[in-house]
């Protein structure tokens, strides 16, 4: 059986269309809920992740405060 140069282009398209299927279902995955940290060769333990809400959240606040600080100390220094 022979191939044309259309059947290396419908080929070379599936292949296309393969990887890019392949990239999207692997790219939409949820993050996992713990983290694994090795222990010696062949033992792990698992470890809660911090949910980057959480640390989001707090740096707002963070950043926040300092800058009610900073502020309140330049209206109390030319107030």
């Amino acid at each position: 059986m022979t191939y044309s140069s259309t059947d290396k282009l419908d080929q070379d398209q599936i292949n296309r269309a393969i990887a890019a299927y392949e990239e999207a279902r692997m790219g939409h995955r949820p993050k996992p809920k713990f983290e694994l940290h090795l222990i010696d060769h062949d033992h792990f333990y698992a470890k809660r992740r911090v949910p980057a809400g959480l640390v989001d959240f707090l740096a707002v606040i963070a950043g926040g405060s300092l800058w009610f600080i900073a502020l309140f100390g330049l209206w109390l220094v030319f107030g």
